[in-house]
């Protein structure tokens, strides 16, 4: 989704909005049937699988570090030129398109 759809009346409007059709009748059925095909048998073992999985990823985002601008996630890098060369920083996962950055210290290692 584009970043400026933040509601779901958004996300609807932006749906509706396009109009170009891009897959054939076929081509719509034969995806169907690949997802179909490597979809896991509906249990509740499956089910408390994937909850467990949604957990895991959303604790893993909580605990990592956003960027300020964008809010997706940093990625711990080396200055490679400039004054700062050799110093560790945080900088967004999306650069070039986003170049939040934040200093980084040793102790939240």
């Amino acid at each position: 989704m584009p970043a400026n759809v933040n509601y779901p009346r958004g996300y609807i409007n932006f749906i509706k909005s396009k109009n170009k059709i891009l897959l054939s009748k076929a081509e719509i059925k034969e995806a169907i049937r690949i997802i179909e095909f490597g979809r896991f048998e509906r249990s509740y073992k499956t089910h408390r699988e994937h909850v467990r999985h949604v957990k895991q990823i959303v604790e893993e985002k909580q605990d990592a570090v956003t960027c300020p601008k964008c809010g997706n996630v940093m990625i711990l890098r080396t200055a490679k030129k400039g004054p700062n060369a050799g110093t560790q920083f945080w900088g967004c996962s999306t650069f070039p398109k986003c170049r939040g950055t934040l200093k980084y210290s040793a102790t939240e290692s």
